[in-house]
């Protein structure tokens, strides 16, 4: 695929595969992280929407209606998703996703310029598009953190859990221990200091 018209293309098709990811992320988000999530996916995927628009325009204005085929796009669509469908971390799914696209946008762009046909509205709007999906980037890099940082939160509790159930475990032995054996044990205890 060098043609720049199928880059093209290929361009569009990224962004809608990312929607349709993100999207579907939304739908799927859930667990203790879910109603974040579920609004962090919608804000993202209403975002690509709005550049999948703004980069067909585009490039069907500079290079005809040719560049954007529905048959096109549906084959690269699912050759895009398929290799993003694997993770099962909804996070890390869709942020592989955009971080794909972030590359092949900069090879897209470098394409263009090496062929002098990236005019200045072309320029500003992979330009805009790219700082939206590095905003994007940004926000689920953010996400993954808590949950990591929720991760280990729930290690903590869990190992302060195991401690107070073993502290606990040890009071109550010593309760039935008889007070003389206490003393005796305490009296022990500080003569061997």
């Amino acid at each position: 695929m060098d043609k720049i018209e199928e880059l093209g293309s290929y361009y569009v098709a990224f962004l809608r595969a990312i929607y349709i990811i993100e999207q579907t992320c939304h739908w799927n988000a859930r667990g203790d992280d879910f109603y974040g999530n579920h609004l962090l996916f919608e804000r993202i995927y209403k975002s690509t929407e709005a550049n999948i628009d703004l980069a067909a325009e585009k490039l069907i204005g500079l290079f005809g209606n040719d560049c954007i085929t529905l048959a096109a796009q549906n084959e690269m669509i699912n050759k895009i998703v398929s290799k993003y469908e694997d993770k099962d971390d909804l996070i890390e799914k869709a942020l592989n996703a955009e971080k794909g696209f972030l590359e092949f946008s900069k090879e897209f762009y470098d394409k263009l310029k090496d062929q002098d046909k990236l005019s200045l509205g072309l320029d500003d709007a992979i330009m805009s598009i790219a700082s939206d999906r590095e905003g994007s980037v940004y926000l689920l890099q953010q996400a993954g953190d808590t949950k990591v940082n929720s991760k280990q939160s729930a290690r903590i509790s869990f190992l302060n859990r195991i401690k107070k159930a073993q502290e606990n475990t040890l009071t109550d032995k010593i309760k039935n221990v008889p007070n003389a054996i206490k003393t005796e044990t305490l009296k022990q205890l500080i003569t061997y200091e």
